[in-house]
């Protein structure tokens, strides 16, 4: 019987191509997908008359831990790499973001902008070097095409709707020929 090794998570940058693989897959993941509705007021109804105005977001949220083992990992790495991606870079195309990431956890895979980094310290060494630590992550997706910008609305007349006056039926034949090559 072969022994699978053991897959871990991690996440790309995208514009320099870095990779950071995670030291312990995270214990929980929280993905959520919103929808936007627009309410409006109806006089004399008990509720408002609720309307789909698009897509929300679609953000995950988990913990990394990282673990100093001897000198074997040093935490401090982790933590710098991903706490500079909510800042903001000069891209080769002369725009100014946050650098996407693409995010591997399982079979998740996902393009993602990185909105909130938080570092937790738990334990530190004598020499005040930070041995163990929770960095707790927000994203949202980030998706491949962006959709195009709706039209404003148009104050253009409405096109008049053709009246139909009369409908006339033609009774067709019941008679099939590919069911008279069959009966021959």
């Amino acid at each position: 019987m072969a022994i699978m090794p053991v897959r871990k998570g991690y996440m790309i940058r995208e514009d320099t191509g870095e990779r950071l693989e995670f030291q312990y897959n995270p214990t929980f993941l929280e993905d959520e997908k919103t929808a936007e509705y627009e309410n409006t007021n109806v006089p004399g109804a008990n509720f408002p008359h609720s309307e789909f105005a698009g897509g929300g977001d679609w953000k995950f949220k988990f913990s990394l831990r990282f673990i100093a083992n001897g000198m074997k990992y040093d935490t401090s790495k982790a933590v710098v790499w991903l706490r500079q991606l909510p800042y903001a870079v000069r891209h080769p195309d002369g725009t100014v973001a946050p650098p996407k990431v693409l995010l591997a956890i399982g079979g998740l895979i996902v393009r993602c902008k990185v909105t909130k980094v938080t570092v937790h310290y738990l334990r530190w060494a004598p020499a005040l070097r930070p041995v163990d630590l929770q960095v707790d992550l927000e994203m949202k997706h980030w998706p491949d095409v962006m959709p195009p910008k709706p039209a404003p609305p148009s104050k253009a007349k409405p096109k008049a709707v053709p009246v139909v006056e009369k409908i006339t039926v033609q009774k067709q034949s019941t008679r099939s020929p590919y069911l008279d090559r069959l009966r021959q």
